[in-house]
């Protein structure tokens, strides 16, 4: 006997999130159907989930600047979720990488010792956290990202991209980021070799989020037109291009316009990486949604053109998030609402931690 889809959906929001990976490898209908923010909500209320985005900004108090943590998720009439950090070791935490599962990297600093950090990683909807050793402190860190290649027993990794600010006689021509990782089963960094470029190749901007698809990290360089990826598996790196209509249209634009009037930002799409391309122009306000389908073929295919603006990622399969003069988040179902986003939208008022 064959059960409703609304059962299977029932049982599949029942079980782990590992478990519903595996589930969507087996089953293209099961992998369409627990993307969708319905499949979500069903699995939040089953179960001690965080379903959402983590929200972190720098703000001035009165005892100096510190970062501000907060929590939207897009689930009707779910009021503001206070975040309270003080069960964690040290001072002034904040996070440096979320891992795919909701595993959370933060740094802080020593409750005495001020100059020293602390890393830990914690699971945040049972409060549970273990302190990891810091990697070499001589090198400024670019960016971080964690994957869970095992959920039990846990086991982890940490890419840690970063610039050396000590003296070198190395060439001053092409830029040099180092890279370091961390490994749970070993418990210690260990440095892989250096990633050379070219100095116009530098990454977006420092503490950019990078987009983990697939067991693999994802960043944007300053061009817009290239992809570094770091497998997490293999420990081994690529680059790739973003799809070529975007960066042929931007190599016209570029021969006629004295400034760029788009931009593009990495995104995951039902565990797919996307890239999200948004107009500056007044006349031209909207935004497209691209996803590499396949691969290991490097294939993209555009999926969406949206209004609206300052879009930050994608939950689920159809539900956007953007962010509103940098206070107030904003999400709409795009497929029940193209074109009426702004109308359409809920926003969310984000807490402060304490």
């Amino acid at each position: 006997m064959e059960l409703p889809d609304d059962v299977i959906l029932d049982i599949l929001s029942r079980l782990p999130f590992h478990a519903v990976g595996k589930i969507r490898a087996l089953s293209k209908s099961h992998n369409q159907a627990t993307y969708t923010s319905y499949f979500k909500a069903l699995a939040a209320d089953h179960q001690p989930l965080l379903l959402g985005f983590l929200l972190q900004s720098l703000r001035t108090t009165a005892t100096g600047r510190r970062h501000v943590l907060s929590f939207a998720t897009p689930r009707p009439n779910s009021p503001p979720l206070e975040l309270s950090l003080s069960f964690l070791p040290g001072q002034s935490p904040q996070v440096l990488a979320v891992a795919p599962n909701g595993l959370v990297l933060f740094q802080s600093r020593h409750r005495t010792r001020h100059q020293r950090q602390l890393y830990t990683i914690c699971k945040l909807p049972t409060k549970q956290w273990q302190r990891i050793p810091i990697p070499k402190t001589r090198f400024f860190t670019l960016n971080i990202a964690m994957y869970v290649t095992r959920s039990n027993p846990l086991h982890f990794k940490i890419i840690r991209l970063c610039r050396d600010t000590t003296f070198s006689k190395r060439r001053r021509s092409v830029c040099y980021t180092v890279r370091e990782l961390f490994d749970s089963e070993s418990w210690r960094w260990k440095r892989l070799e250096d990633l050379v470029h070219d100095n116009s190749l530098s990454f977006v901007e420092p503490f950019c989020v990078a987009v983990v698809v697939g067991g693999l990290a994802h960043w944007q360089f300053f061009d817009e037109k290239s992809i570094l990826a770091f497998d997490f598996l293999s420990e081994t790196w690529s680059s790739f291009a973003a799809p070529e209509a975007i960066t042929v249209e931007q190599e016209a634009r570029e021969r006629t316009e004295p400034f760029k009037s788009w931009h593009t930002k990495l995104v995951e799409y039902k565990g797919k990486l996307g890239l999200i391309r948004e107009f500056r122009e007044p006349a031209a306000a909207r935004n497209e949604l691209w996803v590499m389908e396949d691969y290991k073929e490097r294939v993209w295919t555009k999926k969406w053109e949206f209004l609206e603006s300052n879009p930050t990622a994608v939950y689920g399969s159809d539900t956007l998030m953007a962010m509103e003069n940098n206070e107030k988040v904003k999400f709409c179902n795009v497929e029940t609402a193209v074109g009426l986003l702004p109308s359409a939208a809920t926003f969310i008022q984000p807490s402060n931690c304490r």
